[in-house]
C-alpha cells in the first residue's frame, strides 16, 4: 500500500461516523446529496457543505502527516498526488471509509518503516 493511502486511511479512521457515512453514501453507494440528506435527515446543501468540509479536512490532514511524519515537501505531495491522481492502484473506497477505527491503527504502524510509493 503506498504512503498516501497509508496516510488517507488512518485520516478518514479519525473522522467520526457521522462524516464516514457521509462519504460512503456519496463515493462508496453513489446515493445523490438529496438521498443522502433523507437519509441523515439534513438538507442536501448541508450535505454537499459537509462533503466540502470532509474533503478539505481529510486532504489537510493527510498533507501534514506527509510533511511532519515523512518529511516531505510540498513539491513532493504534490508529485505524489499527481502520480496517485493518474493511478490510484488498488484503492478500495469502500473498505477504507468503514474500516473498524482498530484498522488505523495497524496503518499507522505500517508507517516509516513499510515500503513507501507514490
Amino acid at each position: 500500500m503506498s504512503l498516501v493511502h497509508r496516510t488517507l486511511s488512518v485520516a478518514v479512521a479519525a473522522l467520526d461516523a457521522k462524516d464516514r457515512l457521509r462519504l460512503s453514501c456519496y463515493y462508496v453507494e453513489s446515493r445523490t446529496l438529496a438521498e443522502i440528506g433523507r437519509v441523515l435527515g439534513e438538507h442536501e446543501a448541508t450535505v454537499s457543505r459537509h462533503l466540502s468540509r470532509i474533503r478539505r479536512r481529510l486532504r489537510t490532514e493527510v498533507e501534514q502527516q506527509l510533511h511532519e511524519r515523512h518529511g516531505m515537501t510540498n513539491e513532493e505531495m504534490a508529485e505524489c498526488f499527481a502520480s496517485v491522481s493518474r493511478d490510484a492502484g488498488p484503492l478500495d473506497l469502500g473498505a477504507l471509509i468503514n474500516a473498524p477505527p482498530a484498522r488505523a491503527g495497524m496503518a499507522r504502524a505500517a508507517g516509516p518503516g513499510a515500503p513507501e510509493t507514490g
